[in-house]
């Protein structure tokens, strides 16, 4: 999973959480720069893959600029 952020390669993820259809949290990572694709959800939890479906998520950025936005919506695991 990975956000494109043009302009913004400096802007900071403050928060990053995965939840599933159930709102259980199975992923959350924090204060890592966007275009760190490390940090971003490989579809696994506790070291497992997850299922294929959809997942939510809920991001806050942090932008060079001072600005802080929300970003949320739905991904689709596909195995």
């Amino acid at each position: 999973f990975q956000i494109e952020s043009p302009g913004e390669s400096d802007a900071i993820v403050l928060n990053f959480q995965i939840f599933n259809r159930w709102g259980a949290l199975v992923f959350e990572e924090n204060n890592f720069p966007v275009s760190d694709f490390d940090e971003w959800w490989d579809g696994m939890f506790q070291g497992e893959k997850l299922s294929e479906g959809v997942y939510l998520y809920v991001i806050e950025m942090l932008f060079e600029t001072g600005d802080r936005e929300i970003f949320q919506g739905d991904v689709m695991l596909i195995r």
